[in-house]
């Protein structure tokens, strides 16, 4: 039976390899970022054992937030719906991100003197950050089939 709602001049597609090629996609991102969620509570862990008094409350509070983000990257390898709210979440960290980015451009004009490390972390914070906000719009912008909510 013809559907009267495809055109008739272009072939269906069969999908195949953009499902494939967005699998894959959604798999290297849950693994980077399980990875990179580990390492950050490592280094939280190590920075609290070292006994550091003004970085033991920030390492705390690294760890309390990165560690269930390392378990839900896990789950989002097979929850497409934990996956898109990881999504969320990245979108407002890299937000967040480059707002931080913002206030240090803005305190290093007040602060003549720049050196070269200032450029270093700079470059690095806005590279997370795009990052973050490319993760998240992928993560997000993928319609959930019906048969595919867990």
């Amino acid at each position: 039976m013809v559907n009267p709602y495809e055109s008739p001049s272009v072939p269906p597609e069969t999908g195949q390899s953009s499902y494939t090629r967005d699998r894959v996609m959604r798999v290297a991102f849950c693994l980077f970022n399980f990875v990179a969620a580990v390492l950050i509570v490592l280094s939280g862990i190590d920075a609290i054992t070292a006994d550091v008094e003004r970085g033991s409350f920030a390492a705390l509070l690294t760890i309390a937030f990165f560690m269930p983000y390392a378990g839900f990257e896990l789950l989002a390898l097979f929850m497409l719906v934990v996956e898109r709210v990881l999504g969320f979440g990245n979108l407002i960290g890299g937000a967040l991100m480059f707002i931080g980015a913002m206030v240090g451009i803005c305190e290093a004009i007040a602060h003549q003197p720049v050196d070269l490390s200032f450029f270093v972390v700079l470059f690095v914070l806005c590279s997370i950050a795009v990052y973050l906000l490319f993760c998240g719009w992928v993560r997000v912008r993928e319609k959930l089939p019906i048969g595919e909510r867990n």
